[in-house]
């Protein structure tokens, strides 16, 4: 039972690591397809190595190519790509370079190769997968050798390359379980506090809605009785015009107290496990939601005229209101962050298609995002945004969010430290198109 919790644990882990690093992909698959043969000649003829298979390489540089074109997959062969993409750095990198060292004998050349592909699986593999891809697709690179040339013995060269990577890989691994423990830790506390907050937040709720439920039973009759019995002349100008209003109010206001309880339940349930349950995810439309939330949030006149939404092709995505609307409230209220400075402030909002994706595009003319923080801005509990004022978990959230839908999110950003008269900070999601 232990076993296979930890298993799931594991599995878990693994498969939000390789939604974080997706976007990553077809750059690792251009690298392959093309690194293979580009190294094979610079290793024939500008360094000649003791070894070397043309045959091998183009069989690696073809195994490469689903994670290039991995976007344009299908949805049926996109959801094995974490198990290919395990198998490819098995195989191609760890494997194949621990072969390549034995069959050239540690040469300079392949000792700083099998490195390289040691940080290639570093990066995209969490720790535990890491270690184990390291450590047994050398194992296998080894064993293939010794059965191919029958020595059954490395060479003290070899040994000592095995030796600094085993070293190397060891003390990765330390400290990212360290760094674990450390994110691990503040998502407790923040959980704890967030669930904390929701807790006492539930009986002013409670009583409110009380309340709003006995104006729904009230409030529509007294004001029909005030319009139709009151004389005209007698009745408040105010009142009078907007008693259509008035009658709707209870309606809108537990709309509101009902969503505000969904997110938070829904956020700290997210939050708190490694992906997101989408066994209550429906149908939504991204006009609707986008018309729903600028109705719903509280944005001052001068914020909502720098608002432009066009929203010409409507598309729909599989998620839960709540949390989408979720995603678009993190992704304005950054750009709104971002803009209030600026002297004509613009945040533009569109949705178009994009091959096999409906996307929708989040662009603003804002400060823009420091070229150094863009690898992080999607990491838990990282923010750029001083002391109080950001949790790093806007970002974080968002990206989950979505991948929990079957899409992905981008950004591209020009800090206005880099090129004032081309800043901003443009963020893209994308969802398969039904039945893609």
């Amino acid at each position: 039972m232990a076993i296979s919790q930890n298993w799931k644990k594991q599995k878990a882990r693994y498969l939000t690591h390789f939604e974080f690093n997706q976007p990553q992909l077809p750059y690792l698959g251009f690298l392959g397809v093309i690194g293979y043969p580009l190294v094979y000649a610079i290793f024939t003829w500008l360094l000649p190595q003791p070894y070397e298979s043309l045959t091998l390489r183009l069989i690696a540089s073809l195994c490469f190519l689903p994670l290039l074109l991995i976007n344009q997959l299908p949805g049926s062969l996109k959801r094995w790509m974490p198990l290919y993409l395990f198998l490819c750095l098995f195989i191609w990198v760890g494997s194949y370079f621990s072969y390549m060292l034995n069959m050239n004998t540690a040469t300079p050349a392949w000792s700083a190769s099998i490195m390289f592909g040691a940080v290639i699986m570093l990066v995209f593999m969490d720790w535990l997968s890491a270690v184990v891809l390291v450590f047994g697709s050398s194992l296998l690179g080894f064993l293939i050798y010794a059965l191919s040339t029958r020595q059954l013995i490395p060479a003290f060269d070899v040994l000592s390359v095995y030796s600094v990577l085993a070293f190397t890989i060891s003390a990765w691994a330390l400290l990212s379980v360290r760094a674990d423990k450390i994110t691990v830790s503040k998502r407790q506390n923040m959980l704890a506090i967030g669930g904390k907050i929701v807790h006492d937040l539930q009986t002013p709720l409670a009583t409110v809605q009380m309340s709003v439920k006995h104006l729904q039973n009230t409030l529509p009759e007294l004001v029909d009785n005030y319009t139709r019995y009151v004389p005209q002349e007698q009745q408040s100008q105010r009142i009078s015009k907007q008693a259509g209003l008035l009658k709707n109010l209870p309606n809108t206001i537990h709309t509101d107290l009902s969503k505000i309880s969904l997110t938070s339940h829904m956020l700290l349930k997210s939050l708190s496990a490694e992906r997101i349950d989408t066994s209550e995810f429906t149908t939504l439309s991204v006009k609707n939601e986008l018309e729903q939330f600028m109705q719903s949030y509280p944005l001052h006149e001068s914020e909502a005229n720098t608002i432009d939404i066009e929203v010409d092709d409507d598309f729909t995505l599989p998620g839960v209101s709540a949390l989408f609307q979720t995603v678009i409230y993190n992704l304005v209220n950054n750009a709104l962050y971002a803009t209030a400075g600026v002297a004509e402030p613009h945040i533009s909002i569109r949705s178009y298609s994009a091959g096999n994706m409906n996307c929708l595009l989040i662009k603003d003319n804002g400060i823009g995002i420091p070229e150094e923080n863009m690898p992080y801005i999607f990491n838990e509990f990282f923010t750029s945004k001083g002391a109080g004022k950001g949790s790093g978990l806007g970002l974080f959230a968002t990206r989950k969010i979505i991948e929990a839908s079957g899409g992905f999110i981008t950004c591209e950003s020009i800090s206005c430290k880099v090129n004032p008269a081309k800043q901003g900070t443009r963020f893209t999601l994308c969802f398969p198109k039904p039945g893609e």
